[in-house]
């Protein structure tokens, strides 16, 4: 249930997003000016850009790491839905004060932690510059 659950969430919100992005006409014109690398990276010739093809290949890619990412997080929900499940992982007491400070202490870091990952992610997957 979960990895169907998270693969059809990548399906909805990736294919919403390319679309938005770069098979709306519009949206594709009207955004080039706020993007750091206006070249197009799936069709820098200027076709039409689709949903599962590209002539650069590039989109083709991203499909697949994209796609390999969700089940990676996937497999990790599932091992520590079982574990916590099992009992070998315990759920903290939320009625300790301690808890809720290590708590908050997790939400905070986590966010900054995410916030690095991805953008370092990103500049390696869509750099601000032409790789030629």
């Amino acid at each position: 249930k979960i990895v169907g659950y998270n693969l059809a969430c990548e399906f909805v919100i990736c294919n919403f997003w390319h679309w938005f992005v770069f098979r709306n006409a519009t949206n594709a014109e009207n955004l080039k000016e706020f993007k750091f690398n206006p070249t197009n990276q799936y069709e820098p010739q200027g076709g039409n850009v689709g949903m599962l093809r590209s002539s650069t290949g590039n989109l083709e890619r991203e499909i697949l790491f994209t796609t390999l990412g969700w089940l990676q997080s996937s497999f990790w929900q599932v091992l520590f839905t079982h574990l916590w499940a099992v009992g070998y992982f315990a759920m903290p007491d939320m009625t300790q004060t301690k808890s809720w400070y290590w708590t908050l202490f997790l939400l905070w870091i986590i966010a900054y932690w995410r916030e690095i990952h991805f953008y370092w992610a990103h500049r390696g997957m869509h750099p601000w510059f032409a790789r030629e």
